[in-house]
């Protein structure tokens, strides 16, 4: 009997690092990848010129990626990574305000109502690579540092012909 229960423990652990390593390596691509902003829902959270680039950081104050994710966020356009930063999380949460007076996000955050953010997603953190007003990459996860997160959305610019 305790044999059969350390048999499944195993096998049960297998199968939850192999779908955990899978959606980590799934290069697949996102569903807003290479669409312009104002054909998704992300046009009722942000306004943004034609000519410009900007990262969209979907974030949940609590969520430790989020917030390990703002020292590289706050590099990113004073270094000139792109033409500016943008966090969206929900609006009015006691989180947000504890989040931005201890992470001293540089830049802005704005409150959304939770059904909106979750009908666009649900996955914490997430951003969107943003140029010319079209979505060119999608990031899940914590977000590297600047010259990192520079060669990776080049380099995806290139593959989608931008």
């Amino acid at each position: 009997m305790k044999r059969k229960y350390v048999f499944l423990s195993v096998i049960a652990a297998l199968i939850i690092t192999a779908v955990a390593v899978w959606t980590l390596c799934n290069d697949e691509k996102e569903k807003y990848e290479g669409m312009r902003v104002q054909e998704t829902p992300l046009k009722e959270f942000i306004d943004l010129p034609e000519d410009s680039s900007c990262l969209v950081f979907m974030f949940v104050p609590s969520c430790k990626y989020c917030q390990n994710s703002v020292a590289n966020l706050n590099e990113y356009e004073k270094t000139g990574v792109v033409d500016k930063v943008v966090g969206l999380t929900l609006k009015d949460s006691i989180g947000e305000k504890y989040f931005i007076r201890h992470y001293q996000p540089a830049f802005p955050i704005i409150g959304c109502d939770i059904q909106k953010l979750l009908a666009f997603n649900n996955r914490f953190p997430t951003s969107y690579y943003i140029e010319n007003s079209v979505i060119v990459k999608v990031f899940r996860g914590e977000l590297p540092e600047g010259k990192k997160f520079f060669k990776k959305s080049k380099k995806k610019i290139k593959q989608c012909g931008i």
